[in-house]
């Protein structure tokens, strides 16, 4: 038998984490709020099949609407969940920086080993992995959305310029 096939018992993150740290409820804790940050994006999707109601049959009683709202009002705070899940991952990772200076104060041991680059892999890859996830998740949740609403929004009624407008509205709403 070799080594490999007796580590294969530890879970994949093994390498990445602080020797000793149990990580289970960080892992159910970042899927979970995942999760919630997906069906909280979905939000979008009631405003644009309202948005799109309002085009085809207007609201209560008043004409029709001519020209659909714009992308970025629609889609506004639709990746607030991602952005939150984004700073509790980093939150974590200071976790795991401070778990060293804890009980046994093995960063004392860390910083004598000749690997230093070890320090820096147990501390923070596992949370930069979750970072770059949950980054990926939020720009997949922008182009799925903005994939829809160019696809549902007959093109006569588009107005002009939505990615332009998306980014120059990102943080200053005008």
């Amino acid at each position: 038998m070799t080594n490999k096939t007796i580590a294969s018992d530890a879970p994949w993150y093994a390498p990445f984490v602080p020797p000793g740290m149990k990580l289970g409820g960080e892992i159910g804790f970042f899927i979970v709020s995942m999760l919630i940050s997906v069906i909280y994006a979905a939000g979008y999707l009631f405003r644009l099949s309202n948005a799109l109601t309002a085009l085809r049959v207007g609201y209560g009683g008043e004409p029709p609407l001519q020209v659909m709202p714009m992308f970025y009002k629609l889609f506004d705070g639709a990746w607030g969940g991602y952005f939150i899940v984004l700073f509790c991952m980093l939150g974590f990772g200071i976790y795991h920086f401070l778990y060293y200076r804890q009980d046994a104060k093995s960063i004392y041991t860390m910083r004598r080993l000749p690997d230093r680059i070890s320090f820096i892999r147990y501390t923070w890859t596992l949370t930069v992995c979750e970072v770059i996830v949950c980054l990926l998740f939020a720009l997949g949740c922008l182009l799925i959305s903005f994939g829809l609403y160019h696809w549902c929004t007959p093109s006569e009624c588009l107005p002009d310029g939505q990615w332009r407008l998306f980014w120059e509205n990102l943080f200053i709403r005008s």
